[in-house]
């Protein structure tokens, strides 16, 4: 099905199925078929997307996936803030488009809240804070800005921080989903997690690609 080679570390081959069931528990048994086979492409394996589907079915490797709710954001009375991106979620260069949202996370000792604020470019994590109220400080502590409609991003990146990591763990203190969370943005979510909108890259490697050819976003 594919050659053998070294995995990135050095450490001896490995046959395909063990690499493929090595992504995916290393994504936290997140990715599918589409993203293992890019990681395998990009580590020198010789396969194709539709075997790996076929290795995971047989290996039983089954990622959840992310249902896009419909947004909750309803008008308030008071007027709303201008919509300066008129809906159009996309920004051809880091820092130039923000968007921000509030999610709730349960733990056994009660609510807890994460603020987020989100790059439209990369779709990197660029601030969050996590407090168990959902008041405006929590939200100037994550430097969310501009208008609460402009958030169908952030609202994305909720779901995917639901169904990959909550939903797949219990927390018995907000102390512990405060250290949790944050390890899996700063480690997992920012650093490797490949995102579609990023050409399966991470959001990272996407900012460090643009900046090392500037031109490249304006080209797009």
């Amino acid at each position: 099905m594919a050659r053998q080679v070294p995995d990135r570390s050095g450490n001896p081959p490995s046959s395909a199925e063990e690499e493929i069931r090595r992504i995916f528990e290393t994504s936290g048994g997140t990715y599918g078929s589409p993203r293992v086979f890019v990681e395998l492409v990009r580590a020198e394996w010789r396969v194709s997307v539709n075997t790996v589907a076929q290795v995971m079915a047989e290996l039983g490797l089954v990622a959840r996936v992310v249902r896009r709710r419909r947004g909750l954001t309803r008008p308030g009375k008071r007027a709303a803030a201008p919509d300066r991106v008129r809906r159009d979620f996309t920004a051809p260069a880091p820092d130039l488009v923000w968007a921000g949202d509030m999610t709730e996370i349960a733990t056994d000792e009660g609510r807890l809240y994460l603020a987020t604020v989100i790059d439209l470019y990369s779709r990197r994590l660029l601030g969050y804070a996590i407090g168990a109220h959902h008041d405006a400080d929590l939200v100037v502590a994550a430097l969310r800005v501009g208008s609460c409609f402009d958030n169908a991003v952030s609202e994305a990146f909720n779901s995917v921080l639901r169904v990959e990591y909550v939903h797949r763990h219990h927390f018995s203190t907000r102390a512990e989903a405060r250290i949790q969370i944050a390890s899996w943005i700063v480690g997992f979510y920012n650093s490797r997690r490949l995102h579609s909108m990023c050409g399966f890259k991470s959001p990272i490697d996407y900012e460090h690609e643009y900046l090392a050819n500037p031109t490249m976003g304006l080209a797009a």
